[in-house]
């Protein structure tokens, strides 16, 4: 039997390195891309604390996480009832809408030392609030819900917000 090698199609060994050598290069390349830009993150994290303006970068995004934590705090137990404050945690009652029942709902930090997110359990799920945390205290007087919190990078910010629901009407 006489074989025909000319008809034959497929890969040379020449293109089949040249393949294999480009898919290296944009493996290094994307390699060094990831490398370079983890660098890049620990160097602006590093330099926050010598260069004012980066680390004022750093706070006007915390800034805004809190307010926007503190809006929707906020949402949340407007119509809750039944506050229960304890130094670290929350707990009320709000209206289940699918059930059209009471139900309980906890705002915490988590018991584990690792854990530096404030949680809102509620029907057996959790929902993250604010991440990097690392002591909160809530406390109430009146109507008035007042939170102090110490994020892990030392900085402090204390919030408060008014729940008209909290405050019983007096039937003289």
């Amino acid at each position: 039997m006489i074989m025909n090698l000319k008809n034959e199609s497929g890969f040379t060994l020449l293109e089949a390195l040249i393949a294999l050598m480009m898919t290296t290069s944009i493996l290094m390349l994307l390699m060094g891309s990831l490398l370079q830009a983890k660098a890049i993150n620990q160097k602006i994290i590093t330099d926050a604390q010598f260069y004012p303006e980066t680390k004022d970068s750093i706070v006007g995004d915390r800034q805004i996480e809190w307010h926007l934590f503190l809006n929707q705090l906020e949402h949340y137990l407007q119509g809750s009832s039944e506050p229960i404050v304890g130094k670290n945690y929350l707990e009320v009652r709000e209206m289940d809408e699918e059930n059209n029942h009471l139900v309980r709902v906890i705002y915490k930090r988590p018991d584990s030392g690792s854990k530096r997110t404030l949680l809102r359990y509620k029907n057996n799920g959790k929902i993250r609030l604010l991440t990097g945390i690392e002591t909160i205290d809530f406390s109430k007087e009146g109507g008035w819900l007042t939170l102090n919190v110490k994020f892990r990078n030392n900085e402090s910010y204390t919030g408060r917000i008014w729940v008209e629901s909290w405050i019983e009407e007096k039937n003289e």
